[in-house]
């Protein structure tokens, strides 16, 4: 094999070896979201473990998709030199910053994570010689933007039903098939670039369980009244969910690490999920509070835009954001009291933010283990997260008079 063949082929391994480790927590979410909603009982509880399971599905393919991003732009970087392919200088920046805090600073802004592939589309097939787009406009592509819709309603909620998770599963098995098929499109698009590479890619089989997608249609609350989160009850149920979805990523972890062992590929999945649902809390908690607090005139500047809330996702000062949207919280409809930063737990939620930005950001496979260190930092974010969900009490004398502002 040529030189140039090998390089390619080293390459690609790597960026296939990442895909194929993260491919395996879709692959676990999948089989939970279909066990759960076989067993769910027709309850309230029930219905939001299986509002869940779509949840964390959901959150394993878009991880997916991020951290294919990542990888597929730093092996571009790291090749493109040895493959004679000029990566700008811009662009060598940007890699480095994505995982990089100096100095306290935030890095730069998060690209939306569709947004985030074309980027490495533009890069990554350039080693091989090759140009390779994804074909968003087909028909078989809808059902993954629907997803697509329904994840950045979640992390930018302004209505209830925004934060549900229920509308994923009609979705799930159409749309999560077709983006694993591109995904294999891609290296196999790669692959044939490399004499004798040895690499094969199987064809996408249709979905298997179309009886269960259809049954969770029936979940949905597509026929419903809007609940837009500046009413009380509404804004107060989705403090609610989101603290729930935390207790209830909890549950999944301790039932993976019971399937095998907390450092076995079950239980990496469980804490994994932990550190992805503890996050997206924070990160929905700070939206939802400054929607609300937004309503009024004298606070319309802390609306928050959909770039804002994308840029939560790389923001190493998530916890000060957060502080001072509940503490103002607290001041204008609550009980007034107020927290600082400072303690063990604050620095765990410190600490779990570079945990978050490496499980995002992989750079090997091994950098997705989470230790048993790592689960103590991250069970002492939850509690500090947990003690500011305390300030998130509503004093209905000083809720708003009036109609909500959609």
């Amino acid at each position: 094999m040529k030189r140039i063949d090998r390089k390619r082929l080293e390459a690609l391994q790597k960026v296939l070896g990442m895909s194929q480790t993260l491919a395996k927590d879709i692959e676990i979410a999948s089989e939970i979201r279909v066990e759960t909603l076989r067993t769910a009982k027709p309850t309230e509880a029930g219905k939001l473990e299986s509002a869940y399971s779509g949840k964390t599905a959901l959150r394993a393919l878009f991880n997916h998709l991020d951290g294919l991003a990542y990888i597929m732009r730093f092996v571009a970087g790291e090749y493109a030199q040895e493959l004679g392919v000029p990566i700008s200088d811009p662009e060598q920046a940007a890699l480095q910053e994505l995982r990089s805090t100096k100095d306290g600073k935030p890095p730069q802004p998060r690209l939306h994570p569709l947004e985030h592939l074309k980027l490495a589309l533009q890069i990554f097939p350039s080693l091989f010689g090759i140009e390779h787009e994804l074909d968003l406009s087909a028909d078989s592509a809808r059902t993954f933007l629907t997803l697509m819709d329904i994840r950045n309603r979640m992390v930018h909620p302004t209505m209830l039903e925004h934060l549900s998770g229920a509308d994923i599963h009609p979705y799930w098995i159409s749309g999560s098939s077709w983006y694993l098929a591109q995904v294999d499109n891609i290296f196999s698009h790669c692959a044939r670039q490399i004499p004798d590479s040895g690499l094969t890619f199987p064809e996408s089989a249709p979905p298997d369980d179309q009886s269960t997608e259809r049954g969770a249609v029936d979940s949905t609350e597509g026929a419903k009244p809007v609940k837009s989160l500046r009413t009380q009850e509404h804004a107060a149920k989705a403090i609610e969910i989101l603290i729930g979805d935390t207790s209830r990523a909890m549950g999944v972890s301790t039932k993976m690490a019971g399937k095998d062992d907390l450092q076995a590929m079950y239980g990496q999945f469980g804490m994994r999920n932990l550190v992805r649902t503890v996050f997206a809390e924070a990160e929905a908690t700070l939206a939802v509070t400054t929607y609300v607090l937004s309503a009024s005139a004298e606070r319309s500047d802390l609306a928050m835009t959909d770039q804002d809330v994308e840029d939560l996702r790389g923001r190493f000062d998530l916890d000060q954001k957060l502080l001072e949207a509940i503490n103002l919280w607290s001041a204008e409809l609550g009980e007034q009291k107020e927290k600082a930063t400072g303690g063990k737990k604050w620095d765990f939620f410190r600490q779990g933010l570079r945990l978050r930005d490496r499980l995002a950001y992989p750079k090997a496979p091994k950098e997705l283990r989470v230790t048993l260190d790592d689960a103590s930092i991250i069970l002492g974010a939850q509690d500090w997260l947990r003690e500011l969900s305390i300030l998130l009490i509503i004093d209905p004398e000083k809720w708003p008079k009036g109609p909500p502002v959609q």
